[in-house]
């Protein structure tokens, strides 16, 4: 059953039975101990005032959404390549941009779940026009250009 709820949030039931998680072991679904708060993901709290569970309805969606802290800024590439390097420097290797040290994929486990309930639908255009002018001023206010 597709409804909507409040003004307009686009409720829905889950479109796949199962998600995953990337997250660390001994159990991928366990919260992110508070201690490594404030947390960087793009959907959590900048005050760590609530953690979130990050789940994909892919193993490939949940894989990109970690390693992005690793992508390549390609403005910053641009930039460094217009600076000269002193050959000395060579004696002090550091890890290439967008590259994963293999030591991040130790710790880590994927994990799966299976859904029930109703979900709002945060992507779609009717809950993020009735959203949208409760927080847009709030989000312009800590800096994001856009909701």
């Amino acid at each position: 059953m597709v409804g909507l709820v409040g003004p307009a949030l686009r409720i829905e039931p889950p479109d796949v039975a199962v998600v995953h998680r990337v997250g660390h072991v001994p159990d991928p679904w366990r919260w992110i101990p508070w201690e490594f708060a404030p947390f960087s993901g793009r959907w959590d709290d900048p005050q760590a005032q609530y953690r979130v569970i990050y789940a994909g309805t892919t193993a490939y969606a949940c894989y990109v959404e970690v390693l992005a802290p690793f992508r390549r800024d390609v403005a910053l590439v641009a930039d460094m390549s217009e600076i000269l390097g002193d050959p000395r420097d060579a004696a002090y290797p550091t890890i290439a941009s967008s590259t994963v040290p293999c030591s991040w994929f130790g710790p880590r486990r994927i994990g799966s779940a299976a859904l029930a309930g109703q979900y709002v639908d945060i992507q779609h255009a009717t809950t993020i026009a009735e959203l949208r002018p409760h927080f847009v001023r709030q989000a312009l206010s800590l800096g994001f250009s856009r909701l």
